[in-house]
């Protein structure tokens, strides 16, 4: 157990590389010099005459965990079936694959430009409640006839939220989020305080320019606007939230009337006084996601005439990004006014949102008051609008149109100008680079392990969060010693802040698992996974690297990027984030031509190459039928020509900062502790991966719940940047959701592992503590009136091991927690109820004793699991001895098991072993069956009692069983072994199990 683990990655510095040196006298090369076709030594025109090198790298490769290389996908599958990557019906791994690998190493290294980065993806996060826009305007769009361009204004409507001052009046606020804002100017010509009504009436429909809707309500006459404060004087017809009694912010104003009348029936009345015209703005959506305490039908009064305010071209591109980003996600996001067009086009497939002539929105201004600042359609928007590529230096971002130099890592693997799509170029700067990739090819495996692949798995759902996420991926500037260096999304700037860097993987450390198996079963989610087969670990691939007109330092750069430090392993494939893709590469051979000497009359008939390096200590020769030529060289044994050579020339000159982060994210002995994503500890999900977000809902906002008086504040976790002077990889910390002392635990049936359960509670939750006594498969109706009641009293439950079977309305269902390992919870890598229980009580990793390690093993997978963490003999018979005494077991019942093990059955060729027990306690027939507990042993087990009957054995036929009689029980190390039983009568489960385990 532990509080603390490892994010799945971590970055390596990027540094600015507007006057970066390398310290290898290696300049970069300009633009305006590779435009003219100056090239230099780089040219693929010619070889270079001196000073550099031409020739073979070859390395070889090991798989050190299973790895993951897809190649076509299965269509029509889902989850996505990808089959794994061959050539000549064997594992292989793609030229591509392994480009990749070196290219992002030698990049890092080397400082080099980013070449792959979506430097358009806008930075933004939802914004708090007290975040958002408030004041109200519509869009007023002139076009010029002549160039077509759009000039964008807006007609104030509605005063923002109004904070409440010293006189018992309201006032105009002075900031929107962190920055000044003047709301006056935009509100100076209002004699009456426009303010916005909120309407129950959902029969109205939304304005539009087209159709010129408006509306009458009946308004108080009383309310009192000082036009050159912006104060409004208190009064009994303004309107509050119910939230705030002490009525510090005004929202808006109450009518008189509470009818929304239309054009027709306001002509029809004989008495017209008070009432004002308006307009109505309904938010489009699904009214089940909306906050159920906010009314978004919102009535307001329209001016006459009024001045218009300049909406700057560069609002309208921010808030095109932010509307382009969301609807990317969701072609229905964001929402748009009822009744308006969502886009400028006639293409049914352009989802589109953009402003149009009369759209109503909501606005912020500038310090001055003289143009908007922002609009956008929802209070509750985005915040920032920056993009990915704003946070990098001009050189660091791919090749584009503005690039003055190009980079050492573009030079050697090659580079494809960028253009933004409002660029239009008659032709681009792209070179092929000087380095050629082979496809790695498989040349070894472990002795009688022919079989290459694990079986079929469906891999975790592969996410990251969503940018900004500045608590992994930014960091201070200036950051002083001991400085907290949490950065909220709100206050993420350029000016303050910069990228932690290029993102690198961090190895496995739990060697145990399958980690990067999907635990989810919910068919929803299938859209998001794949399913793959993984290459085992200890297989043999070599490959080689053809390289040209290389310097000396960049030869040296190829060679780090191969082997950056004997320790290095590289990730490479599919699912790195989950575990996989770790592997090993040795350099075997450094072979260079003189490509001067080749083309004389001698070197025609001399050997390819004429300097050759082999390591001293090969203990896998090159692999003649695919290196025949390099396999008959020998190493010249010269000191100035091998691979640690130019390795060591090349790292001589590394910034150390970048340096040290290679080490350390490259070496798997550097893991010292779980990685995984950031998960919460103080919640149980049905599986972690499903419920990443709260980990940075706990992290940035808090969370918990003010309902049951469980709220916990924000915990502002970071991950510390790697530098110089980093000497290990850092940590995160495990959040809570809730606090542990407002829980309430209700215990189902009885075993070992609940009454450890109930001895942990007792110590940490007295007095908080229902337990019946009860049996297994237990309902959680027994203690419907308690669990009630605990709802009421803003306690939050947690059923433990009970059945659900409560008719709850959803809001209070949501406030249970769920603790189980059974049924579709079931799994050898999930946690078990007492690890759950355990998380949710807050407990330090030392709490944790060797005692609760067997207890959670014997509920998972029984003896097996309990032998896999190496339990002693004695142990096991304790573990076993105190379960069956916590289960209620009699010595009757005990000698009676003894008799039903003598008169055995074993059919199915072997396959099932058949027992009938006069009771339903059947541990005491596999406890005797048990052969690391002295018994006989079986392959699968089935156990008949009176009304029920229970099976033990491999998990596909647990997996049989439950899909033939649906209605019962399962679980254990699922899938590979576990337990299934039903308690009712079931037809012919002997005969259906010995079709099933049937040994030809």
């Amino acid at each position: 157990m532990s509080e603390e683990f490892h994010n799945p990655y971590h970055f390596v510095p990027v540094k600015a590389r507007k006057g970066f040196s390398h310290n290898k006298n290696t300049p970069d090369l300009s633009v305006t010099n590779a435009n003219s076709g100056e090239w230099e030594h780089h040219s693929h025109a010619t070889y270079s005459k001196a000073g550099t090198y031409s020739g073979r790298l070859i390395c070889r490769l090991d798989t050190v965990s299973p790895i993951v290389i897809g190649a076509e996908q299965v269509e029509g599958t889902e989850p996505k079936e990808i089959k794994p990557f061959e050539l000549d019906k064997e594992p292989a791994i793609p030229a591509s694959t392994l480009r990749g690998l070196l290219s992002g190493i030698a990049e890092a290294a080397s400082n080099s430009a980013l070449r792959v980065l979506d430097c358009e993806r806008p930075l933004s996060y939802r914004r708090a409640m007290s975040e958002g826009n408030s004041a109200m305007g519509v869009i007023m769009i002139d076009q010029d006839k002549e160039t077509g361009k759009k000039q964008y204004r807006l007609l104030p409507l509605a005063l923002p939220t109004m904070d409440k001052n010293s006189t018992g009046n309201y006032k105009l606020p002075t900031k929107h989020l962190s920055e000044p804002c003047n709301y006056l100017p935009f509100f100076r010509e209002f004699t009456k305080p426009p303010l916005k009504v909120l309407v129950d009436d959902k029969s109205p429909e939304s304005f539009t320019w087209e159709k010129q809707n408006f509306y009458y309500m009946k308004l108080t006459d009383t309310l009192s606007y000082n036009s050159s404060t912006g104060e409004v004087a208190g009064n009994s017809y303004l309107r509050f939230s119910s939230k705030d009694p002490n009525k510090n912010k005004l929202i808006g104003q109450t009518p008189l009337f509470d009818k929304v009348l239309t054009k027709k029936e306001y002509d029809a009345l004989g008495d017209k006084t008070g009432y004002v015209r308006g307009v109505v703005r309904i938010l489009k959506g699904d009214r089940n996601e909306m906050p159920k305490d906010k009314r978004h039908e919102v009535f307001l009064p329209y001016p006459d005439k009024m001045s218009l305010f300049c909406i700057p071209d560069s609002v309208i591109e921010k808030f095109e990004r932010l509307a382009d980003e969301r609807t990317k996600e969701n072609p229905q996001l964001p929402y748009e006014p009822i009744g308006t067009k969502r886009n400028l086009s006639n293409d049914p497939n352009d989802n589109s949102l953009r402003l149009k002539h009369g759209d109503i929105v909501y606005f912020a201004p500038n310090a001055d008051g003289s143009e908007v600042a922002e609009v956008s359609f929802s209070s509750i928007w985005r915040g920032h609008a920056d993009t990915v590529g704003d946070y990098f230096d001009s050189e660091s971002l791919p090749f584009n149109e503005n690039r003055e130099h190009i980079s050492p890592a573009e030079l050697m693997f090659g580079f494809v100008q960028e253009n933004r799509e409002d660029v239009k170029k008659k032709s681009s700067l792209a070179f092929k680079g000087k380095v050629r990739v082979s496809f790695g090819r498989l040349t070894g495996w472990p002795e009688g392990d022919e079989g290459h692949y694990h079986d079929p798995v469906t891999l975790k759902i592969l996410a990251s969060p969503k940018p900004p996420s500045p608590a992994l991926y930014f960091k201070k500037k200036d950051k002083k010693k001991d400085e907290i260096g949490y950065i909220p999304k709100a206050e993420l700037t350029k000016k303050l802040h910069e990228p932690q860097g290029r993102k690198y993987y961090l190895h496995r450390y739990d060697k145990e698992g399958l980690p990067w198996k999907s635990l989810v079963t919910d068919p929803k989610l299938n859209n998001q996974k794949n399913r793959v087969t993984p290459l085992k670990e200890r297989r043999q691939f070599f490959f080689h690297i053809d390289f040209d007109n290389l310097t000396e330092w960049e030869l040296g750069l190829l060679c780090f990027a191969a082997q950056p430090f004997p320790t290095f392993h590289h990730k490479i494939g599919m699912g790195k984030p989950i575990g996989l893709g770790t592997v090993k590469i040795e350099p075997v051979g450094l072979f260079c031509i003189d490509r001067q000497q080749r083309y004389t009359s001698n070197g025609l008939f001399a050997g390819r190459y004429h300097q050759a390096w082999l390591p001293d200590k090969e203990t896998a020769p090159l692999p003649a039928h695919l290196y025949l030529r390099e396999s008959q060289c020998l190493s010249q044994s010269d000191e100035e020509f091998s691979f640690d050579k130019f390795r060591k020339y090349f790292a001589d000159g590394m910034d150390k900062d970048i340096e040290t982060a290679l080490q350390l994210l490259g070496d798997p002995v550097k893991v010292a502790h779980p990685v995984h994503t950031p998960q919460i500890a103080g919640i149980v999900a049905e599986y972690f991966e499903q419920e990443t977000f709260k980990w940075f809902v706990a992290n940035d906002s808090g969370t918990g719940s003010s309902d049951n008086n469980t709220k916990l504040d924000r915990q502002k976790d970071w991950l510390k940047p790697l530098d110089r002077n980093s000497d290990v990889l850092p940590l995160l910390n495990r959040h809570y959701s809730v606090k542990a002392e407002n829980l309430v635990f209700f215990l189902g049936g009885n075993d070992l592992e609940m009454e450890t359960i109930r001895a942990l509670l007792e110590e940490h939750a007295s007095g908080r503590v229902h337990d019946n006594g009860l049996s297994w498969s237990a309902k959680a109706s027994v203690y419907k009136d308690r669990i009630t009641q605990c709802i009421t009293s803003a306690k939050a439950p947690v059923l433990i091991e009970l059945k659900y079977d409560l008719d709850l309305n959803f809001k209070d269902k949501k406030k249970l927690i769920i603790v189980d390992h059974h049924d579709h919870r079931a799994d050898k890598d999930a946690p078990t109820s007492l690890h759950q229980v355990f998380r949710l009580l807050g407990l330090p990793s030392t709490a944790w004793t060797r005692w609760f390690d067997l207890v959670a093993a014997n509920d998972r997978g029984y003896v097996k699991e309990m032998l896999r963490i190496g339990a002693s003999l004695d142990e096991m018979m304790k573990i076993r001895r105190k379960d069956r005494v916590a289960q209620g077991i009699t010595p009757e019942q005990e000698a009676q098991g003894v008799e039903a093990v003598k008169n055995a059955q074993l059919i199915a060729g072997g396959g099932l072993t058949v027992v009938k027990l006069p009771h339903a306690k059947t541990t005491v027939v596999s406890d005797l069956m048990e052969p690391a507990l002295g018994g006989p042993g079986y392959e699968n087990l089935l156990v008949i009692s009176p009304g029920e009957v229970n099976f033990y054995g491999a998990g596909s036929a647990v997996e049989a069983l439950n899909r033939k009689y649906p209605a019962g029980w399962y679980g254990g190390a699922l899938p590979e072994y576990g337990f299934w039983g039903h308690g009712k009568p079931v037809s012919d489960v002997v005969g259906f199990l010995e079709r099933l385990l049937e040994k030809k």
